[in-house]
């Protein structure tokens, strides 16, 4: 009754202890629940069957711990076997974000932010255990150039109803912050984030020239360079944003000759220099830098090559000079394997010419296969390959193509005001030899459905593909066996298979009985691996597990999807967390489960005594 007695009462009594006028009152079987204006919880009687410890009985109202200051109740009820008890939770459209005082939105940079949530009667809560939902949006980027667009926004939770966040990005530009919570935006969701680029870094400035590249001037000539500042992350950074955080911003360049001798030095505040020109003939080097020439100083792709000319090369002497220069080549070569080109001429090179080496495919498509076409990336096979020679004494060149094929090579000699073919020529690049990196099997994806009964009627076709993913030739230097074993491991006691030639490329690799025209058994009991070796190496993912079950070969991914890549990688990384998430919640339901049944074990009557039950 409350009282610390258990005599029983004809008229109304106060029941002592409550020092907090009563609110609301829920009364079960054996106990009492007791919620004060304040939000406390007293409680008094015996506790239900689950309880922590249900032998024990509270004579007298006690306050309840677990919810003092820290949950406000709006209902609750009592039965005789559990209790229901429903709070004020947070209310996301109840719910604010306000940044930190000494928050920056510079690229790079985590910039802070604290939500404070409410309920349904905007009153501030003082628990947690709410997820939020956040991600950002890039509305208009303020740079063109691709760097790296890396987003990260994390909401971690203070256990007293407030929530500390943080995001960050690469990227400078205007973005929208998206909240959540229970699909609802918080207060002022999205919220406009403009993010600024960084603190200049000299690294990542580049350099415009009022003169084509490569440098080929004469004395009398004028050069003038305007730096790009950029950040670290490759944004450009705006002369009303570095003119506030460094009004001396200094550009400087200095010219070396082949001595490693210091022949300019200069340097002006700003970010446009004009550069003095060597007074005498031959080649220099110009470095160009920020606050600096050397180290970190320096910008990107620094140092320049400059050539100083005596005299300018007339349009008839450009013309002689690619009448009387011969290129010798070969008219054959392997893939990935270098060949050499030489070059003849009666006369030197004058100082303003030079000769550039074009080669570009004849063929629009190549012979390359699906897993070489993956691991070459976003580079294209098929683009031009461009050699520009300057030094004379180099007449000889190395070059390496890596895609078979025919190619159209052709040399022209240049300068400033004009160019000369001087010749073309085809050369046909043959594949290298085959090789274990790209060697694949063409059928093994449909003769999986052969296996779904154990029974293989057909034979597989092994193509062959040298080191960069060109469709091979069968050399007779090229050897290849195969075989059937019950282990992974390469046994020296094994019967091969037969292996014999399809054509110039493909090899056909036949299982027992089938070249007679029997079939081959595989039990599902029995764990058999197809070993393949070429020239005594395994091909790549060789052994093969072979089982009589339908075994689903995802399709080689497109080469479109390489546009998509880093969207890919992402969707994967979110994928690879969902199914982590849903793993641990499917364990904990089994522990749950499991510790149910346990306590379902003993069970607590309305008599007094205890039935224990069994399994």
């Amino acid at each position: 009754m409350g009282d610390g007695t258990f005599d029983g009462y004809c008229s109304p009594h106060e029941v002592p202890g409550i020092d907090e006028p009563i609110e609301m009152l829920s009364v079960s079987q054996a106990q009492i629940f007791a919620i004060a204006e304040s939000g406390s919880v007293f409680t008094w009687g015996l506790p239900g069957d689950r309880a922590y410890d249900s032998s024990a009985k509270i004579p007298k109202p006690e306050r309840v711990g677990a919810f003092f200051g820290k949950k406000r109740l709006q209902t609750l009820a009592c039965g005789r076997k559990h209790y229901v008890l429903i709070t004020l939770g947070a209310f996301a459209p109840f719910s604010k974000l306000s940044w930190d005082t000494k928050c920056k939105h510079i690229a790079g940079v985590w910039c802070h932010f604290d939500i404070q949530t409410y309920d349904n009667r905007d009153i501030a809560c003082q628990t947690g255990g709410y997820v939020f939902t956040s991600y950002l949006t890039l509305i208009e980027a303020t740079s063109k150039r691709d760097n790296s667009h890396e987003i990260c926004v994390e909401i971690i939770r203070n256990m007293n109803g407030t929530y500390s966040g943080r995001y960050r990005c690469y990227l400078a530009g205007s973005y929208l912050l998206n909240i959540t919570l229970d699909h609802l935006g918080i207060s002022g969701n999205p919220f406009s984030v403009n993010v600024s680029p960084g603190a200049i870094y000299p690294p990542t400035c580049l350099v415009q020239w009022s003169n084509p590249l490569p440098l080929v001037l004469r004395p009398d000539n004028k050069l003038s360079i305007t730096s790009v500042l950029c950040d670290k992350y490759g944004n450009e950074v705006p002369k009303t944003q570095h003119s506030e955080d460094d009004e001396d911003v200094c550009l400087c360049y200095q010219i070396v000759d082949n001595n490693n001798q210091i022949i300019i030095k200069k340097s002006t505040t700003g970010c446009s220099i004009v550069v003095e020109i060597p007074t005498h003939p031959g080649a220099y080097m110009v470095h160009i830098g920020i606050d600096g020439i050397e180290g970190k100083h320096a910008v990107q792709k620094s140092p320049f090559s400059l050539v100083v000319q005596k005299d300018k090369t007339t349009t008839e002497a450009l013309a002689a000079l690619a009448s009387k220069t011969r290129l010798i080549f070969p008219s054959e070569a392997i893939a990935d394997e270098e060949f050499v080109i030489s070059i003849e001429m009666d006369n030197e090179l004058p100082d303003d010419c030079y000769y550039k080496i074009h080669i570009e495919s004849t063929t629009k498509s190549h012979q390359l296969s699906a897993r070489a076409l993956v691991r070459w990336g976003k580079t294209d096979p098929l683009a031009p390959i461009v050699k520009i020679i300057r030094d004379i004494a180099k007449s000889i060149e190395s070059m390496v193509i890596k895609v078979a094929g025919s190619y159209e090579m052709t040399m022209s000699i240049y300068n400033e005001n004009a160019s000369y073919d001087v010749g073309n020529a085809m050369i046909n690049v043959i594949a290298n030899r085959a090789a274990v990196e790209f060697t694949q099997l063409t059928n093994w994806s449909s003769s999986l459905a052969e296996y779904e009964d154990g029974v293989v009627h057909s034979s597989l076709h092994l193509q062959l593909h040298d080191k960069c993913g060109n469709l091979a030739i069968n050399y007779p230097q090229d050897i290849v066996i195969a075989w059937i074993d019950t282990t992974e491991e390469v046994n020296t006691n094994r019967e091969e298979l037969i292996v014999e030639k399809l054509s110039n490329s493909v090899l056909t690799i036949f299982f027992p009985q089938i070249k007679n025209g029997g079939s081959y058994i595989i039990t599902k009991v029995t764990n058999l691996w197809l070993h393949i070796h070429l020239n005594n190496v395994p091909i790549e993912y060789s052994p093969f597990q072979l089982a009589a079950k339908t075994i689903e070969v995802p399709p080689p991914p497109p080469v479109e999807a390489r546009k998509n890549y880093d969207k890919l990688l992402r969707e994967e990384a979110t994928r690879r967390r969902a199914e982590g998430t849903l793993r641990r919640e499917r364990a904990q339901i089994r522990e749950d489960r499991e510790r149910k049944q346990k306590q379902q074990n003993l069970r607590r009557t309305g008599g007094g005594f205890t039935v224990k039950f069994s399994n």
